[in-house]
């Protein structure tokens, strides 16, 4: 059986910095220390529907409260504010921290 790995979006160091996220979720670094690949991997496939904090300039839940208007169209669907942040929001100097 061949596990498929996630692609990676050409901004992912917008929302995703692996060293802070192994040192800001205790669990992740026990499981996998400062191994990038792991990290990133649990990020996409994980990590951002879960909500968490992978660097220290982009927080999804304050993106969500700061923009309202995404909030009506993703939801609760997290996953869909980091994508839309590093597509557009950066660019468009959306509040991200």
């Amino acid at each position: 059986m061949t596990v498929m790995k996630p692609t990676v979006p050409e901004n992912i160091s917008l929302v995703f910095d692996s060293v802070y996220y192994a040192d800001h979720n205790p669990d992740l670094y026990e499981a996998f220390g400062y191994d990038y690949d792991k990290l990133l991997n649990h990020f996409l496939t994980s990590g951002m529907q879960e909500g968490r904090c992978a660097c220290e300039s982009f927080q999804v839940n304050v993106y969500r409260e700061a923009n309202p208007d995404l909030a009506s169209a993703f939801g609760d669907d997290l996953a869909a504010y980091y994508e839309h942040y590093m597509d557009c929001g950066h660019a468009e100097g959306r509040c991200a921290h």
